[in-house]
């Protein structure tokens, strides 16, 4: 894979050009950019880089609060259960990794040799785990207000694949409810 050159960094792929310029503005740039995009292969060939996992662990908790908010306000009718099996099926690897690769992150994770020669670009976990780095610190550079817009495209996208699982959760909400009401009625009479 062809390199460009970056300011402050060594060199990114070429295909992250197009993503650099929308990460751009949220204050994303430079090396907290470099790190949001660096697997853990790509950093033991590169001693002194620090990897993308911490950014992973925080852009988790982020992509969590976001889809979690918006589904707390979307959803008023759903209970604490399905709202957190949604919102467990929404931030989930099969659910983010095709969105990474709709936003063309996987042209732009820095890797190592090996998990380059393995296909570790298409790979679902490093595409999901990246996305969460990549979000993780636009949090960092940008603030809450920041990464809940950067993830609303993001949610956007999961959301709408989720569609099954909330319209389920919703009957179940409904049956429940039915229920409860027939329940409490019979036992008026």
């Amino acid at each position: 894979m062809s390199r460009t050159k970056g300011a402050g960094e060594d060199s990114l792929p070429a295909g992250a050009n197009a993503l650099v310029e929308r990460l751009n503005r949220f204050g994303l740039e430079g090396e907290l950019l470099r790190q949001s995009l660096a697997h853990r292969s790509y950093c033991a060939e590169k001693p002194g880089q620090p990897s993308n996992e911490r950014l992973e662990l925080l852009g988790d908790a982020v992509v969590g609060l976001v889809i979690t908010d918006h589904l707390y306000h979307s959803f008023p009718d759903l209970t604490e259960g399905d709202l957190a099996r949604v919102k467990a099926q929404v931030v989930s690897t099969p659910t983010l990794a095709p969105v990474a690769a709709e936003l063309g992150l996987g042209e732009a994770i820095l890797l190592g040799k090996g998990e380059e020669s393995s296909g570790g670009r298409e790979k679902t976990s490093i595409l999901a785990d990246t996305l969460e780095a990549v979000i993780g610190a636009v949090y960092l550079a940008s603030g809450y207000a920041g990464a809940a817009d950067s993830c609303s495209a993001c949610s956007a996208i999961t959301l709408e694949r989720s569609q099954p699982k909330l319209a389920s959760a919703t009957r179940r909400t409904a049956c429940r409810s039915w229920q409860l009401r027939c329940t409490s009625t019979r036992r008026r009479t």
